[in-house]
């Protein structure tokens, strides 16, 4: 934005301050547009108002240092008769360009989209918006005071379709601007009176080169129409800046590019609220159902812990059963790591030995000498044990050659084995 700032006309007519503001409220915002000024638009009034600074000549401004020039400009500033005419004179550009903006909000995008500084901004909103202004006076001083940005806070982003609008404005104008030839061509065209996309395409002479560039040059009418017909402007433009400059192609893809995920972003949005609404109301329902099956598994779980535990006491409190234990052979030891009252029904007490862990199993083995260990068959419950603890069960068994099994499973499932290898032959294996 810094390159369209103009240098005042000495010639030129007194601007009028709005009447919305008196003189003293009007000084005060414009000091308040005099501080907001970057280093550009300083040096631009610098040489506007014929700003010097002692050991500098009138062409090296640009090598005083930064904080003095500033102090010196504005010093140089405040003095000035008409300070209203060289802001406005300043900005000229930006506020012809501007001057058929009717939503301020809009502006007010469109300039932060573009980089405008928010010197310009301010100016810009002040002088050509003074109602819209008023309303948002208060804001804007208490932004300033917190050192944000002038109109932070008070810029709704506009909707999607009016973004792609704005930003194909922007694009247009930018390759507009950087088209070398144009003013030689738009010479030769005559614009149409009737400037609706369909009368331009019927008009103009698409074999003349140049015709629809330099229509859109030098035309405001086409940043009022539809969308879609914008569209199709820019392709015609483009195809005749093309031959121009081919390097503009790069932009188009890039403009189209933009349209397309605009265009993508929208359709996303376009999802109803009420959908929307009944995938949470959905969600709620499916959390309200979770909940309450979690609720009845702890309440099952609990009473099932119950039944257990009372089951547990019936077995640990019950007679002892005067029939004969199904497996009742004094040949037989069963080595287990945890306890299993249900067995000690089916297996007489004697061939159960219980330990807490494997290690005082080991313990316990390597007391017995090797003619106690030979006669017995053992049954080693492997379902608690490592590979390694298994190992080392094995390793003393096998050294004196003792008849053995690992064996595993439930209750049920360890007797039936157990007679199953009793009745057949028992070698040296594990399972």
């Amino acid at each position: 934005m810094d390159g369209d700032l103009n240098m005042p006309d000495k010639k030129a007519v007194a601007v009028e301050p709005p009447k919305e503001y008196n003189s003293s409220e009007l000084d005060l915002w414009l000091n308040h547009i005099y501080q907001l000024f970057n280093e550009s638009e300083i040096l631009h009034l610098a040489k506007a108002t014929g700003t010097t600074v002692d050991g500098f000549g009138a062409k090296g401004l640009q090598k005083v240092p930064k904080p003095l020039l500033r102090k010196t400009t504005l010093e140089k500033l405040v003095k000035v008769s008409a300070p209203l005419n060289i802001i406005v004179t300043m900005y000229q550009s930006l506020f012809q360009k501007m001057k058929d903006e009717q939503d301020p909000q809009e502006m007010l995008w469109r300039l932060r989209q573009e980089g405008v500084s928010p010197a310009a901004r301010l100016a810009l909103i002040l002088l050509e918006k003074p109602e819209y202004f008023l309303q948002i006076r208060g804001t804007v001083e208490q932004n300033l005071e917190s050192k944000k940005d002038p109109f932070d806070g008070l810029v709704e982003t506009p909707e999607l379709e009016l973004q792609a609008k704005i930003q194909m404005t922007i694009q247009l104008e930018a390759a507009l601007k950087q088209m070398l030839e144009i003013e030689q061509l738009c010479e030769k065209v005559n614009l149409p009176q009737e400037q609706s996309l369909e009368h331009v395409t019927k008009q103009l002479d698409p074999s003349q080169r140049g015709a629809y560039l330099c229509f859109a040059a030098q035309s405001e009418a086409w940043k009022q129409w539809e969308l879609h017909h914008q569209e199709a402007l820019w392709k015609l433009v483009m195809l005749d800046a093309l031959p121009l400059l081919a390097q503009k192609s790069n932009e188009v893809q890039t403009l189209k590019d933009q349209l397309q995920k605009l265009q993508a972003k929208q359709e996303m949005m376009e999802i109803s609220m009420k959908q929307q609404e009944q995938l949470i109301v959905r969600q709620k329902q499916l959390l309200a159902g979770l909940e309450e099956q979690l609720k009845m598994q702890k309440k099952v779980t609990k009473e099932m812990e119950k039944e257990r535990n009372e089951a547990m006491n019936k077995v640990i409190t019950v007679e002892p059963l005067e029939a004969t234990p199904l497996l009742n052979d004094p040949r037989v030891k069963l080595i287990l790591f945890q306890e299993r009252y249900e067995l000690s029904q089916w297996i007489a007490p004697s061939s159960l030995v219980v330990f807490k862990n494997v290690g005082e199993s080991l313990k316990w083995l390597k007391t017995l000498n090797k003619k106690s260990l030979e006669k017995i068959i053992w049954f080693i419950d492997s379902d608690t044990c490592s590979s390694q603890e298994m190992f080392l069960i094995e390793n003393i068994l096998s050294m004196h050659k003792a008849p053995y099994r690992f064996i595993s499973g439930n209750d049920a499932e360890l007797l039936r084995k157990m007679i199953s290898y009793l009745e057949g032959d028992i070698h040296y294996v594990t399972t």
